[in-house]
């Protein structure tokens, strides 16, 4: 069994700009709190879980499909949350987007993976990136700052989709690439 997810690549970029405020951030405070690393940032569209090996051609195969006439993604207002709102123990960049095709690949795969026997998560899919996870209570200044930070780009091409292993370690996750697919741009 690996455990997998299909991710959507944020571009290189954009990652830069998160990789300058996580080091603002990290600066600013000395407070309890795990960042991500800027290669593992990324947008999960689906999280598996535990995959047969044997499934894996096949969800590569259902991901290569689902994405093979789509024209890229486009992202917009690009915001940090802190996640919930009483006690945050995430803190992320949200996205809107205006794309409805995006929403039917992500049901077109969440009903053919849940036909091969896989249960997923029911959750409204929000476009979102994990860039912290908090340890302990945030300061209400430290609060302030990161819910009036202002990001730079405020319009992303998303143009790649990912298929991942995840291997968790004591230091945190290790993300190994099980397929990789462009998207056609038009």
């Amino acid at each position: 069994m690996k455990r997998t997810f299909i991710a959507l690549e944020l571009p290189r970029e954009f990652k830069n700009e998160l990789t300058e405020l996580i080091r603002y951030f990290s600066n600013l405070s000395d407070f309890k709190l795990k960042w991500v690393e800027p290669q593992n940032l990324h947008i999960t569209m689906q999280f598996i879980g535990d995959t047969r090996e044997e499934d894996i051609p096949e969800i590569s195969q259902l991901i290569a499909t689902a994405f093979h006439d789509y024209p890229g993604l486009e992202l917009l207002n690009p915001r940090l949350e802190l996640i919930p709102g009483k006690m945050p123990r995430l803190l992320w960049v949200r996205f809107d987007t205006e794309d409805k095709q995006i929403r039917k690949i992500g049901r077109f795969l969440e009903d053919q993976i849940r036909q091969m026997g896989y249960q997923l998560d029911n959750k409204q899919f929000k476009f979102h990136s994990t860039i912290g996870r908090i340890k302990k209570r945030l300061p209400e200044i430290l609060i302030r700052e990161i819910l009036t930070a202002e990001l730079k780009i405020k319009r992303i091409r998303v143009s790649r989709v990912t298929f991942y292993q995840s291997i968790l370690k004591p230091d945190g996750p290790l993300y190994n690439s099980l397929g990789e697919y462009d998207f056609i741009r038009r």
